[in-house]
This record gives C-alpha cells, structure tokens and sequence, in this order.
C-alpha cells in the first residue's frame, strides 16, 4: 500500500543556479519552512560544485543530491564525482540513469547499474531514472524499454539496499507536455507490477517518482495516484516560489 512507502521530492537543478542563487534559494526556504521536517524527504540536486556549500548552508532542513555519481574502484577517472567524496560532503541521493545522460552522454543500462552499486556502496541512495521515447511510446513499445532498462539498470542485489526509482517518459521532459495522471499511473503500475513478479513484495515498498513537466497545477493529482509516489522535478524546482509549493502539496500529501 502507498501508505507503507516513503514518499520523494527532488529538485534538479541540471546546470541551473549558481552560488549566490543558491544562498538566497536556500535562506528563502529555511525562512518559509523554518523548523519543519518531515520523515519523508524533500531533496535538491545543485550543480557539483555547490554540494558542500549546499549541505552546510541547509544544516540538514532538506537532503542534498547530486546529480550522477562515479564509478566504484579506480580513482582514474578524470571529471567523475568521487561516491566518497560525496558521501563524505554529506550528499545523501545521486540522480543516475537520466535520459539526458543515456541519450546525450552514450550512458548504457550497464554503466549505469554500475552508478547504482557505486551509490548504494557509499551510502548515497540512487534516484534511478528509466523511461521511453516518443517514438517508442507510440509504436508501443512502452512496456518492453522499460523492462528493459529495469533489468540493465538494477544491480542483482537491489532489494537489500536503498533505491528510489523515477519514471521519466522522455517526451515529457522539459517539453511542457505531461503525461495525464492516469497515464503516469498506469506506466507506474507496470513498473511495480513487473518488479513484483521478479523481486516479490520488496516492490510493493519500493518508492517510485513521476518526472516530466511537473508543476505545482499538476502534481496534486499526480501524488493521488496509488503508485505515484512523488516526484523528480526539473524546471518548476529552478524558481523558488515554485518548489515551495511543490514542497506545500507534498508534505500535505504525506
């Protein structure tokens, strides 16, 4: 039941925001929420260079993530994000697995599971991302990337340590288009209904997000929906006004 699970807000920030950008989107939501906390987490993910500063800045209000993680093992590996480093920032998500990196930076489903374990390694919990094309939704093909990109992109042990899923159809990302809630619900459905037949109730548990043109208008009735179990939010978090109210309607919801 969702009132088992955990919900999720996350802001991505993508290359959006900069330091003094940071410090006033910060101090305006410590002001907004004051003392407020809730045992189901909001996030953002700023750019990299701004974890630290951002960890410290929000003395633990609102968890911190980056927005991929490194590889496990070899330290050769110039312009990746060190899993420890991260952890030892106090970085406590990392999104992995987004479209824009699978279609614009060549990432594979077995790198990207690869990303999974080096989070999950450090303690960090990966924001998984899968999701289809507009081309693939409408040859129907929905179904079988999806399955795919679950069973490329998830570790053999993913059921014994943290995992958030989020379901991004591509089409709707940064386009202003949204999937309807029912059809977000239904993608979700599949989702949890596939990984249940495979990994048995560790699904029912399993945290999974909608991404995808999210907005304050739209996402009271995305969270009603029973799979639907918050959201990674990419050009509504970027304005401070916005993801504050992304904040009210999650909180309310849980």
């Amino acid at each position: 039941m969702k009132s088992t699970r955990t919900g999720v807000l996350a802001g991505n920030f993508k290359m959006n925001i900069g330091l003094k950008e940071l410090d006033l989107y910060i101090s305006q939501y410590l002001n907004h929420f004051g003392q407020s906390t809730s045992k189901n987490p909001v996030v953002i993910c700023p750019q990299a260079p701004l974890l630290g500063h951002a960890v410290l800045a929000l003395r633990s209000k609102i968890a911190v993530g980056s927005q991929n993680v490194g590889l496990p093992g070899s330290t050769a590996q110039t312009g990746e994000l060190s899993p420890s480093l991260l952890r030892e920032l106090g970085v406590s998500y990392a999104i992995v697995g987004h479209s824009e990196r699978r279609s614009k930076f060549g990432e594979d489903s077995p790198l990207i599971c690869e990303r999974v374990q080096s989070a999950q390694s450090n303690s960090i919990t990966p924001i998984l991302c899968i999701g289809e094309t507009l081309s693939e939704r409408e040859s129907g093909k929905t179904e079988s990337v999806l399955k795919a990109q679950l069973d490329g992109s998830l570790p053999s042990d993913w059921t014994e340590k943290p995992l958030v899923l989020a379901y991004e159809p591509v089409w709707a990302i940064g386009t202003g288009k949204t999937a309807t809630p029912e059809m977000a619900q239904s993608a979700h459905q599949f989702i949890r209904q596939y990984l249940t037949e495979k990994y048995g109730s560790h699904a029912s548990k399993l945290s999974i997000l909608y991404g995808g043109s999210v907005t304050p208008e739209n996402f009271t009735d995305l969270l009603k929906q029973p799979d639907i179990d918050g959201g990674l939010v990419g050009g509504a978090s970027l304005k401070p006004e916005s993801f504050f109210r992304l904040t009210e309607i999650f909180l309310k919801a849980y």
